[in-house]
């Protein structure tokens, strides 16, 4: 999970057409994020209704790679969640 998030944070610092203050935003939220907290899902969620919004200004190729990273760390988040309560 640290992986994927690690490489989600690169991705943001790497979109070229992303406003610094998007930028900073989405980073500053996913650098401070914990993937095993209670609401990191939520939290990813958000992100991504984020990005929903963007894409009408921003190159779609641009933000897959991240909007599918996202949903790639929900998963894991859900899962790590599921295994600790079993």
């Amino acid at each position: 999970m640290i992986a994927k998030q690690v490489e989600l944070l690169a991705a943001i610092s790497e979109a070229p057409h992303l406003p610094s203050d998007l930028r900073r935003r989405w980073h500053d939220r996913l650098d401070g994020l914990s993937v095993t907290q209670a609401d990191a899902e939520g939290v990813l969620r958000d992100l991504r209704n984020e990005i929903d919004a963007a894409e009408q200004d921003l190159p779609e190729c641009e933000l897959a790679l991240i909007y599918t990273g996202l949903g790639d760390l929900s998963s894991m988040c859900a899962e790590h969640r599921r295994r600790a309560h079993q």
